[in-house]
């Protein structure tokens, strides 16, 4: 496809910018940055966030800043991968926004894919599917499927919710910066990018994915079976996620509600199990944990749509909190 490019209030159309927050990389900056200045479509602006780095990060970043004019860095005191994005937003001049992660590296064409795919279909969002790899293996071998599929704003709620492919990543997709009209949650650590998603689907008029796994995604905790275990006191905002997650879902896709609420109520569970395990003493999460176990766990189990399986597992996860988490670490060691 020939692209024409064009400024229009300042803004270059087609042009992409491609937020990277960075932080304690250097053993796999490089590879991602290879990856992102090698692409084949050249009209970029490629963002570096340096969010704190201690170790030779900020060093790479600047170093990459001196032989590529398209490249941005900025140093920042450490405050988190959403504020980090959030600053790239603020001084990014493009027309589509990508979201690259630091320890991550996508294919040559994965813009020019992603932006051909916009152009071809007048869609508002594009995304591509993850390949997922582990201490340099493939965990997955996706074959590359070049017809592409085209969502309606409903449609494309329901997929990022149950499409394991598509899913609520930011980093697998392509926005448009004029709908962006809600920057990232701060307080939200965890399913920060499920809820931006939603956030930006109220916009979309129109969704398109293509079954290439363009995008490597690298996994470097799951393969610790006591990542599952140990306390992390950002996990409670996946559940404040959830909750605005419902209430986005109530008005914009009520049909995908029951699903939702089987996530919110599992998530609920797993938590309170790693709050028992760790023995955490955080009375003021314990209750609202608790609350939301007894609001939802009689909705989900009467729920005809919810599988006889699921509710057998929310049902021992409820009374054994913490032998169902250490039975679903084991299960998720071996998987690896």
């Amino acid at each position: 496809m020939s692209l024409a490019y064009s400024l229009i209030g300042g803004y270059r159309l087609n042009m992409v910018s491609i937020i990277i927050p960075v932080y304690n990389v250097e053993k796999y900056l490089n590879r991602c940055l290879d990856s992102v200045v090698g692409q084949t479509y050249k009209d970029m602006q490629i963002i570096l966030i340096d969010d704190g780095s201690t170790d030779n990060s900020g060093v790479i970043c600047d170093d990459y800043a001196k032989t590529d004019d398209r490249i941005i860095v900025i140093h920042t005191e450490n405050r988190g991968v959403s504020s980090a994005r959030n600053e790239g937003l603020r001084i990014a001049t493009g027309e589509y926004i990508s979201f690259i992660d630091s320890d991550d590296w996508v294919s040559e064409d994965f813009i020019s894919t992603l932006i051909n795919l916009i152009l071809t279909t007048q869609s508002d969002m594009a995304g591509c599917s993850m390949e997922y790899c582990s201490n340099n293996e493939f965990r997955t071998k996706a074959v590359c499927n070049q017809d592409f599929i085209e969502y309606n704003r409903k449609d494309a709620y329901y997929q990022i919710l149950n499409s394991t492919k598509i899913a609520g990543f930011l980093s697998n997709k392509i926005f448009k910066k004029n709908l962006i009209t809600q920057y990232l949650d701060i307080t939200i650590h965890m399913s920060e990018d499920f809820l931006f998603c939603a956030e930006y689907l109220r916009n979309v008029s129109k969704f398109a994915f293509i079954d290439c796994g363009l995008y490597y995604y690298f996994q470097r905790h799951q393969s610790d079976k006591q990542y599952l275990l140990q306390f992390d006191e950002k996990i409670f905002s996946l559940l404040i996620a959830k909750e605005k997650m419902i209430q986005i879902y109530i008005l914009e896709a009520p049909e995908c509600i029951s699903k939702l609420c089987e996530r919110y109520l599992m998530d609920a569970l797993n938590i309170k199990g790693r709050y028992i395990y760790g023995k955490v003493q955080n009375e003021e999460q314990l209750v609202k944990i608790d609350s939301i176990i007894k609001e939802y766990y009689p909705i989900v189990i009467r729920d005809k749509q919810v599988r006889l399986f699921t509710k057998f597992n929310l049902f021992l996860t409820k009374r054994f909190p913490v032998q169902m988490l250490k039975i679903k670490a084991n299960i998720l060691k071996k998987g690896n």
